[in-house]
């Protein structure tokens, strides 16, 4: 794999589809700080404090939100309303989902 191929893999797990430098570096059979290494040597914004825009994962829904990274690695759903929540819950589930 070249150099160009691996950054872009890299970057786009990182921002795109917001896997942890962990799950990457166990991907990539690389530590946890290398990748962080290489994010910052790119010139990647590692910062857990930053907002990211993702979508309701009620289907019905799909709105735009924002959530903090450290937020959107917590949780395995995300959803813009506690009555989105319940939606996807009934409907999933048959039942309410927690909060």
């Amino acid at each position: 794999m070249d150099l160009k191929t691996y950054k872009k893999g890299i970057i786009y797990k990182f921002n795109k589809l917001h896997w942890n430098m962990a799950k990457i570096g166990r991907e990539y059979n690389v530590s946890r700080q290398r990748i962080h290494q290489v994010l910052k040597e790119w010139g990647v914004d590692t910062s857990y404090h930053q907002k990211l825009t993702i979508l309701c994962d009620n289907p019905r829904c799909g709105a735009v939100i924002q959530k903090y990274r450290s937020e959107i690695e917590r949780s395995k759903n995300h959803f813009c309303s506690p009555k989105c929540r319940g939606e996807f819950g009934r409907k999933n589930y048959g039942k309410e989902t927690g909060a």
